[in-house]
């Protein structure tokens, strides 16, 4: 088993949960790709925390970061500088944080762990797109020469990220903190990769899924995500359409029994 590559207190896990005379931490760690959640010694009530949280599995979590990056050694040798992963993308840092869709006081605020001179080259990409952020990146040596150390990014997005792309599902889906941990982690996977837009042909499947999220239609959910995988087949990006097919497959297998180990609460208000 690989060594710990990164290790967060959970402190969102354990709202509104009775508590023993243990002392009932929880810690979130991430060993290799996998993400383990030690409850020690209490279960998660996680229907009791919905008004504050929303609960996704721990595998749905990982999975989010496996397609963003594969593995913490794809991560050191293609992503640990800025990359700009083509079409409408901008310049994109640690696990899939598009800088042309943060304002620069969310980035001073999401990675002040940064060198200030560090930030203020990646300040120089937010808000750009497509080509001019492509051209941005081809032609500023400083840029592309960043290092975004591992450990930065999976607290970036453990701790940033992933809760502001829960919350904006939560938005655009009522009723997503009411399905099964599973399908929660396979939304937000979506939703992380494709962003809010509801409207035009582009986003019509992602329409047709808010009333089947009301209605807990897991199989109409997963079918329409693999009905948007003709978005990219044969296209430059394949692999979105792979994607969409295990996001499917979470949703349809999403009712199951769940071990209290397997769930972490992301906080939603």
């Amino acid at each position: 088993m690989p060594g710990i590559q990164y290790q967060k207190k959970n402190e969102y896990a354990l709202e509104g949960v009775a508590t023993s005379d243990e002392d009932l931490t929880g810690e979130l760690v991430l060993m290799g790709s996998m993400l383990l959640v030690a409850a020690l010694g209490t279960y998660f009530v996680y229907r009791s925390l919905q008004s504050k949280t929303m609960i996704a599995s721990l595998s749905s979590i990982d999975f989010i970061i496996q397609e963003e990056i594969s593995s913490k050694d794809r991560y050191n040798r293609l992503y640990k500088h800025p990359v700009w992963p083509q079409g409408d993308s901008g310049i994109t840092i640690g696990i899939g944080y598009d800088l042309g869709y943060h304002s620069s006081k969310q980035i001073l605020q999401d990675w002040n762990m940064l060198a200030v001179k560090d930030l203020s080259v990646l300040l120089t990409a937010a808000g750009k797109t497509g080509n001019i952020a492509q051209s941005l990146l081809k032609g500023n040596e400083a840029l592309r020469s960043i290092f975004i150390p591992y450990e930065a990014a999976i607290k970036v997005f453990l701790e940033k990220s992933l809760p502001r792309f829960a919350r904006a599902a939560l938005k655009i889906y009522p009723g997503l903190d009411q399905l099964e941990p599973d399908a929660v982690g396979a939304i937000i996977s979506m939703v992380y990769n494709r962003g809010t837009a509801l409207e035009g042909d582009r986003r019509r499947e992602m329409k047709a899924i808010i009333p089947l999220i009301a209605n807990k239609d897991y199989p109409g959910i997963a079918a329409q995500i693999l009905a948007s995988r003709r978005l990219w087949v044969g296209s430059a990006t394949p692999g979105v359409a792979s994607r969409r097919e295990k996001e499917a497959e979470l949703v349809r297998g999403a009712v199951r029994k769940y071990a209290p180990e397997e769930l972490y609460a992301l906080k939603v208000a």
